[in-house]
């Protein structure tokens, strides 16, 4: 019994120091790739030249300009954006467009018409809608400038767990108007790792309860 306090004691202290940890991490700029989802073409340009460096107050910086480059925004056109195999470590607090010189005006928009989870990367909506994360949404001013625009910022509190690997993205029967003024887009948070300490305690308070079984 004592040692079975001892073992539940330590597993609540690791818990804790876990999630001090978690809160604390500085932000970064989440590695993804993506591409064409389906059959229709959807350009790769969207994610080829991801920001190398994020900064808590200027955002996500560039190594090089994307130019011209647009974003596919054709109607009813899907991309997916891959979080990899340990998308569950993800924590997602910022989701980021760059804009491309020159774009015209551009007022804020919904940004994609349809966005979900889910583990493949078909046309099929058979996982979970996400009514939070976008891109493309804001209103950027018509210069030659190659700046990155927020348009997400979330907290410790409603940081958002991806739910399957894949984001798949969608521009609608409408299109996505706003894609020609856009080149690329990030995603920032957190990647927490499992803590080992924490598996071992947990396997360990398993076989003692094995055991005594």
């Amino acid at each position: 019994m004592g040692n079975d306090k001892f073992t539940w004691s330590a597993v609540l202290i690791g818990l804790a120091l876990w999630a001090t940890a978690s809160s604390a991490a500085t932000l970064q700029i989440i590695p993804i790739t993506g591409g064409q989802a389906g059959v229709d073409f959807f350009s790769p340009e969207f994610m080829d030249n991801q920001p190398v460096s994020y900064d808590a107050v200027t955002g996500p910086a560039s190594a090089a300009s994307d130019g011209f480059v647009q974003t596919t925004g054709q109607a009813n056109r899907f991309g997916f954006i891959d979080f990899g195999v340990d998308y569950a470590n993800v924590r997602i607090f910022e989701t980021w467009s760059r804009k491309r010189p020159w774009p015209g005006a551009v007022p804020a928009g919904p940004g994609y018409a349809i966005v979900y989870w889910d583990d493949d990367t078909d046309t099929v909506n058979d996982g979970i809608n996400e009514s939070v994360l976008n891109f493309m949404t804001t209103a950027v001013p018509n210069n030659g400038d190659e700046t990155w625009q927020r348009d997400v910022q979330l907290t410790t509190a409603t940081a958002i767990t991806p739910q399957a690997r894949y984001l798949i993205v969608g521009t609608g029967p409408t299109g996505l108007s706003e894609a020609g003024k856009f080149t690329e887009i990030a995603v920032v948070g957190q990647i927490i790792p499992e803590p080992a300490s924490l598996m071992l305690l947990t396997v360990g308070s398993a076989l003692v309860l094995r055991r005594r079984g």
